[in-house]
């Protein structure tokens, strides 16, 4: 598990370096360690935190948003993997970023957070704590979509048809954003 962990934080452009080792932790129980991530964009200790499915990397001055994205994420991927009777065969890692700002500058230098990945989950979290079920159901949903249709051929539609569909609410700026990806490609 480990090795699968650290290929794909190395395909992410991240470095890790595990700064203690704990042993495995019995399932359902969240591990916890401090490491160093070395991305494009940011050398920085973060906090590790390992739950059945997902490996969270956060600043540890966010572990309260982090236990909560975790959560988040567990009862997203039952539900994404229920629906599509679909169980990833890898731990999705997931990145936390304390800001928005702080995200988009992480994008702008090619970090962790290099907008044509497909395996792994970015979350700015100053975003509205109301929001974070959607926007992490939407996120996980894209995973698996990446992991059973391989390739980039599948039309953006259908892409963020399932994830919004796995979300269970549709905004208008939702709306749009399908509409226009439909037409694009009509």
């Amino acid at each position: 598990m480990a090795v699968l962990a650290l290929g794909l934080l190395v395909s992410a452009g991240a470095i890790v370096h595990s700064a203690s080792q704990r042993p495995p932790a019995p399932a359902n129980t969240p591990t916890e360690q401090t490491i160093l991530v070395r991305t494009r964009s940011f050398e920085e200790t973060r906090s590790l935190r390992r739950t059945d499915h997902f490996d969270l990397y956060y600043p540890q001055d966010v572990d309260l948003h982090a236990e909560r994205a975790a959560q988040e994420a567990e009862r997203a991927y039952e539900r994404v993997s229920g629906d599509l009777r679909h169980n990833l065969a890898f731990r999705v890692p997931i990145f936390l970023f304390r800001t928005t700002t702080e995200f988009d500058a992480d994008v702008r230098a090619g970090g962790a957070a290099e907008p044509s990945s497909s395996d792994r989950i970015l979350l700015a979290t100053d975003q509205p704590a109301d929001r974070w079920p959607g926007i992490i159901t939407h996120e996980v949903a894209h995973i698996f979509a990446f992991d059973i249709l391989p390739g980039r051929s599948t039309a953006t539609w259908v892409m963020e048809g399932l994830a919004e569909y796995e979300r269970g609410a549709w905004d208008p700026s939702d709306l749009s954003a399908l509409r226009n990806a439909v037409r694009a490609v009509a």
